[in-house]
């Protein structure tokens, strides 16, 4: 995708060669390339792990805007599964400029809960334990 003034944009799920690949910020950069290998952008957007990640990996950004729940860094101090936080990042390109924010705002899990609770999602109360705290 391009992004403004010879920038460009690839995003993708777990890498762009497999969904299901993993990459952290603490991803050996030699199986950083393998994952990368045949693609490039100046930046790089995937999810899979919904852990917020900026990292630089020779000219380009790899980054990671986080998730609404199910983060692979788990369990919370008080052993609830997600955090109590949307995760989202901001990106802004103008001519050579590129900005990254992070950003987390608080969830209402009650809200949330009671939402999900009126709806005809399937395994309601198995999702709604993934908010709850087990102390």
């Amino acid at each position: 995708l391009e992004i403004g003034s010879g920038k460009n944009m690839l995003c993708y799920h777990g890498s762009p060669q497999s969904f299901h690949d993993f990459i952290m910020a603490t991803t050996p950069d030699d199986e950083l390339n393998e994952k990368l290998q045949g693609y490039s952008a100046n930046i790089m957007i995937g999810g899979h792990t919904h852990t917020q990640m900026f990292r630089r990996h020779q000219d380009m950004f790899v980054l990671n805007p986080g998730s609404i729940g199910l983060p692979f860094d788990k369990p919370f101090p008080d052993n609830r599964y997600n955090p109590l936080r949307a995760e989202y990042l901001l990106l802004d390109v103008q001519g050579d400029d590129i900005r990254v924010t992070f950003r987390q705002v608080p969830v209402d899990v009650q809200k949330l809960l009671d939402s999900a609770k009126q709806s005809e999602l399937p395994h309601v109360e198995l999702w709604a334990s993934d908010w709850q705290s087990t102390t």
